[in-house]
């Protein structure tokens, strides 16, 4: 199992490459599962300007759970996406 300090180190890497990817794998606890939940809804002022999206135009929210082999969810991502401009595409195994 992960130790505190191990998942202090995780939380100031680099998402992939040498960062949280790797470092899990060296925990044994690399995400073998994904889980996606989208949903939109208004965007703060801050998302608003952030993204530069006109007046009224909704945000898509997803949020991916990453899971070990033993189920435990190993990282959790969230994403604010402007809806007029993303494509989702997925890949599922069988």
């Amino acid at each position: 199992m992960a130790t505190s300090k191990a998942i202090s180190e995780l939380a100031s890497l680099e998402r992939c490459g040498n960062g949280v990817c790797a470092r899990l794998a060296e925990l044994e606890r690399e995400p073998v599962r994904f889980r996606e939940e989208g949903r939109s809804r208004t965007p703060s002022a801050d998302e608003a300007e952030r993204l530069a999206l006109p007046s009224g135009v909704p945000v898509v929210l997803v949020a991916r759970t990453a899971y070990d082999a033993g189920g435990a969810a190993v990282e959790v991502n969230g994403m604010v996406l402007d809806s007029a401009a993303p494509v989702l595409e997925y890949g599922f195994g069988a």
